[in-house]
């Protein structure tokens, strides 16, 4: 169901603004995944992660756009839509440890802040 959530959320990428895509999805998505189960701090770092392999989905990627503008002159958009597809690969395969690793995720910060932080 998780593959399912990020394949939506890439796919709206490509056509949409990245505020509108959580202002759509994440009423929808945020009470399925927390009765499926899911740590709601580790889908919410998901759903970041998806947003952020979505700025550089072709044709609307605010990233290629960026990319085009400090680009040489004689880069053309199809070389930069091509250079995106490893950037999207090494995010997309980030995502397959990040299961096991969702307690971390959610315990480290509070006891950073416990422990270091706020420290007598």
């Amino acid at each position: 169901m998780l593959l399912v959530m990020f394949a939506v959320l890439l796919i709206l990428g490509m056509f949409m603004e990245h505020i509108s895509m959580m202002l759509l999805t994440v009423p929808i998505f945020f009470p399925l995944a927390t009765s499926l189960g899911f740590d709601p701090v580790w889908f919410g770092l998901i759903m970041l992660l998806a947003l952020e392999i979505s700025f550089t989905t072709p044709p609307f990627g605010l990233l290629l756009f960026v990319m085009k503008g400090v680009a040489p002159s004689d880069t053309t958009m199809r070389d930069i839509y091509l250079e995106g597809h490893p950037i999207q690969s090494l995010f997309t395969d980030g995502c397959g440890p990040s299961d096991p690793l969702s307690a971390a995720c959610h315990v480290a910060p509070r006891g950073w802040v416990r422990g270091r932080l706020f420290c007598e």
